[in-house]
C-alpha cells in the first residue's frame, strides 16, 4: 500500500529567516547560533551577493522589511504512508499449528517516510494555528516520520 502527496507551485514565505540569518548573535568572536548560509553574505568587493549584508545594526532594515529574499519554491512529493506486508499461506499455518492459527500477516508501515524539496525550511507542508498565516512559515515542528511493524493473527 502506498499514499503518495504533493504540491506544485506553491510559495512559502520563511519568516524564520528573520532571526536565523541576522547578526544579532555577536559576542566579540563571531556569530554564534547562524545558519551556515550566512557564511555567503555580501561585503564589499567579495563578488559574494547570496545573502544581504550583515550588519549587527543595519540601518537599511535588510531583515526586518519584507522582501522576495523571504519567499522560497514549496513544491514538493511526500511518501506519506508505506505498508508493506506478507500474508503466510494458510496451508502451511494451519499444519504447523495444527489448525489452531486460520491466518498470519507480518507488515511493517512507515508514514512520511520521504519528503523531496528544495524548500530549505523545516518542512514545506507548513501549519499554523492562526489561518491568516496561511503560506508563512513560522518555524512549527516539522511532520514525525513513524516507523511501525506488527504481526496480525487470526485463530
Amino acid at each position: 500500500n502506498l499514499m503518495i502527496q504533493g504540491v506544485a507551485g506553491g510559495q512559502i514565505y520563511q519568516a524564520n529567516k528573520i532571526t536565523n540569518y541576522q547578526m544579532k548573535y555577536f559576542n566579540g568572536n563571531g556569530i554564534i547560533n547562524g545558519v551556515k548560509d550566512i557564511l555567503n553574505h555580501w561585503t564589499p568587493g567579495s563578488g559574494v551577493n547570496d545573502q544581504p549584508g550583515l550588519k549587527y545594526t543595519d540601518a537599511n532594515g535588510n531583515y526586518s522589511n519584507a522582501s522576495s529574499f523571504y519567499v522560497e519554491d514549496g513544491d514538493y512529493l511526500r511518501f506519506r504512508n508505506v505498508v508493506l506486508g506478507y500474508t503466510v499461506s494458510s496451508t502451511g499455518i494451519r499444519n504447523i499449528t495444527r489448525n489452531t492459527v486460520k491466518s498470519v500477516r507480518i507488515y511493517v508501515s512507515a508514514q512520511n517516510l520521504f519528503t523531496f524539496t528544495g524548500y530549505k525550511g523545516f518542512d514545506p507542508e507548513i501549519g499554523s494555528a492562526n489561518p491568516l498565516n496561511s503560506g508563512i512559515d513560522t518555524g512549527i515542528y516539522p511532520q514525525a516520520r513513524t516507523i511501525l511493524g506488527g504481526i496480525n493473527i487470526n485463530f
